[in-house]
């Protein structure tokens, strides 16, 4: 198998999502929307019931956990098409959203249990998270850790095991044990595009949130910003970074495609 370098990787990504940006994007922001029309509401009904009818908060936590779990679940299954996107541009196939739409349809119940098991391992294991609520340095570089644990544990689900489901018709725990072994076995080429994805960028966002309190306004509304414009630029990456990913550790033949 031949071994991309991570800057190589990354330019052949940022070469790749030339003219499907605006899909990307719109299937995101899509995501997006509907997770938050069905998350908001569902925490507001909680949050009531807990301090107009008793509601216990044990019972409020396991609600929370529910409400978390389903939104991430749609969320997932709105942005699963887009993961197949980066893999069909990765080998230079045609991008028409409403078949590979139909092509995710077809595998429907892989595509739900798949979001689930991904939806429940991030709910659980970010949950440590809610315990240090702090900005102390400790809570800081403990809650970081729990980030780059996460990003390993759930990305192999994310680029291997759902193209894995779709495209290659896989069992959903075939698929799972696949994605992970190649991840152990290809550690090294995987490694630097993991940590870009899943690491660098999302921990700007976060450490944003976590330090925001002690910024200014002004530098920190700049700062928010910033990083909302290198958002624009970063998603459309993502997929085809993971198109890659995918398409050099199976094997799959690229095809020479126009980036136009």
């Amino acid at each position: 198998m031949k071994k991309y370098q991570s800057i190589a990787m990354l330019d052949e990504a940022y070469q790749l999502a030339h003219g499907i940006k605006k899909i990307i994007l719109k299937q995101t922001f899509f995501a997006v929307v509907i997770t938050l029309i069905i998350l908001i509401p569902l925490l507001i009904i909680a949050k009531y019931a807990q301090q107009h009818y008793g509601l216990s908060d044990s019972l409020y936590h396991t609600f929370y956990f529910a409400a978390k779990v389903i939104a991430i679940v749609i969320a997932i299954k709105i942005w699963v098409p887009v993961i197949i996107i980066g893999v069909r541009r990765s080998i230079g196939l045609s991008i028409n959203l409403d078949e590979i739409k139909l092509e995710c349809f077809i595998e429907k119940q892989g595509v739900l249990k798949l979001s689930f098991i991904y939806a429940i391992l991030l709910s659980v294991l970010s949950s440590p998270l809610l315990l240090f609520p702090g900005y102390s340095a400790s809570e800081l570089v403990f809650k970081f850790g729990v980030y780059v644990l996460l990003s390993f544990i759930v990305t192999p689900i994310t680029f291997f095991a759902f193209p894995l489901v779709i495209i290659k018709k896989l069992a959903v725990f075939e698929a799972l044990n696949s994605a992970y072994k190649n991840v152990y076995t290809n550690w090294r080429m995987i490694a630097g595009p993991i940590i870009f994805i899943n690491i660098l960028f999302p921990s700007m966002l976060g450490c944003l949130t976590l330090l925001r309190p002690h910024m200014s306004a002004v530098f920190g509304g700049v700062l928010q910003i910033i990083i909302s414009l290198l958002s624009v630029w970063l998603i459309p990456i993502i997929p085809t970074l993971g198109g890659i990913l995918f398409r050099e550790t199976y094997g799959l033949r690229p095809k020479k495609i126009s980036t136009d």
